[in-house]
């Protein structure tokens, strides 16, 4: 079967958007959102005997990376009787509101499949009122390079990469980039000889863990700046830095800053 694009290098993806409900406030009844992003490029496959793999367009890549809800278009094959299958390269579109996708075949508005995103690699999905399958990504889509990582609350911090653009599952993937707003010679490049521990290991299949750069070290320097990168979702990294505590960074749009 031939997907749309399943190229290794510098791969073009779609980030899709999970919102998840995190926590009531006081006697006002205020509910708090937090915006929970998901890479969906590379092929949903079917992890059972199934012949069934998915893909999602990359049409709208700027435009899906700071927003929960959108419309999309995808691409499914399938052996077996959904979204009038059994056939290959069958056109699909619909929605993803709050984690919650639901897609029809084009020209058709009825819903042929529905379902939620689990983890940053698993889709549980299938037609309406029938068991789902569990689809499996075999990469995440990481995209480092797309806008400015800055801190939470005053944005002390901030570090921009130039890669990497996706991590297979259980590998690890080059890290580059610098610290923007301590000081922009703290580069870093996984590949330097006083940095061999910048990079970005692929989520784990065996333990569920999240994409996690090990250790960050300035080129300048030699000396390490962060530990514990972790790639919470397409939005969020976490860390510890060189002092031990915990920074939260958060994507925001820029297309201005570089790394020196």
């Amino acid at each position: 079967m031939t997907l749309k694009w399943r190229r290794r290098a510098q791969r073009p993806a779609v980030w899709l958007f999970l919102a998840l409900l995190a926590a009531c406030g006081g006697g006002a009844g205020i509910v708090a959102v937090v915006q929970i992003v998901t890479p969906l490029g590379g092929s949903w496959a079917v992890k059972n005997t199934i012949n069934e793999d998915m893909s999602f367009d990359n049409t709208a890549v700027e435009s899906t990376l700071f927003t929960s809800q959108l419309n999309l278009t995808a691409e499914i094959n399938t052996d077996m009787a959904i979204c009038g299958g059994p056939d290959i390269d069958i056109s699909l579109e619909g929605t993803l509101n709050n984690g919650n996708l639901v897609l029809s075949r084009v020209g058709n508005p009825n819903t042929c499949l529905q379902g939620s995103f689990t983890d940053l690699i698993t889709l549980e999905a299938g037609p309406p009122s029938l068991a789902t399958q569990s689809y499996e990504n075999d990469r995440v889509d990481v995209q480092m390079d797309k806008g400015l990582w800055v801190s939470t609350g005053g944005g002390q911090l901030k570090l921009k990469f130039n890669e990497p653009f996706s991590v297979d599952n259980d590998d690890p993937s080059r890290v580059i980039g610098c610290v923007v707003s301590v000081n922009p010679l703290d580069q870093f490049d996984s590949n330097d000889i006083n940095n061999p521990s910048s990079e970005m290991d692929g989520f784990d299949t065996g333990t569920r863990a999240k994409p996690t750069i090990p250790e960050i070290k300035s080129i300048l320097t030699g000396l390490t700046l962060f530990t514990q990168v972790v790639f919470e979702d397409g939005a969020t990294l976490k860390l510890l830095d060189s002092n031990g505590d915990s920074v939260t960074l958060h994507r925001e749009e820029d297309t201005t800053t570089t790394c020196p």
